[in-house]
């Protein structure tokens, strides 16, 4: 059970790692990265708005996705990824402000997650509950914030990065909980 949840988590890890390259190119525009039209040519599943690829997902009817956004947002982009150790998927969704450099990522599953922190005394998991009573999870690793709760049979995680290349400007918990308690 123990290394089944380490696989879990090495391939949340390596998820992120490849969501965050991606993530990197669109905002920084530097030579050698990419921008928001070659996020389609690098990554096959990627597309504007939501509807084409939250159609892939088994659990299509049962997934909601945020109404409020704490800034305006100027793209957004999603995808279906496979979750191979346990034959599930994710429906991933990304909200851009391009002005000032931040975005949010919602990731829907029915798989089995278990969050966990790489660094529990210095980056621990905060147990929480939103509005509807729901338990939920935060942490803060430095860089970006995360959110994580069960809702409906589905796992949900929201990662926040407020302003690219400013680590010290966060989302506070309580905006995670707002954007959670606004999912339709």
């Amino acid at each position: 059970m123990k290394i089944k949840q380490i696989v879990v988590g090495l391939s949340l890890s390596a998820l992120l790692g490849v969501v965050s390259g991606i993530v990197y190119g669109y905002f920084s525009g530097e030579t050698g990265t990419a921008n928001a039209t070659q996020i389609k040519k690098i990554s096959n599943g990627w597309v504007k708005g939501e509807q084409a690829t939250i159609e892939k997902v088994p659990f299509k009817d049962k997934v909601k996705t945020p109404t409020k956004i704490p800034f305006d947002v100027k793209d957004t982009f999603s995808e279906v990824v496979d979750f191979p150790s346990q034959e599930k998927k994710i429906f991933r969704k990304i909200f851009f402000d391009n002005a000032k450099k931040s975005n949010i990522t919602i990731e829907v599953t029915d798989a089995n997650i278990i969050p966990s922190t790489a660094d529990p005394e210095k980056q621990p998991l905060i147990e929480i509950e939103l509005p509807n009573g729901t338990k939920a999870q935060y942490l803060d690793n430095g860089i970006l914030q995360f959110l994580y709760w069960k809702q409906d049979g589905l796992f949900y995680k929201i990662e926040a990065q407020k302003e690219y290349k400013n680590e010290s400007k966060k989302y506070t918990k309580e905006e995670l909980v707002e954007i959670a308690s606004s999912l339709e």
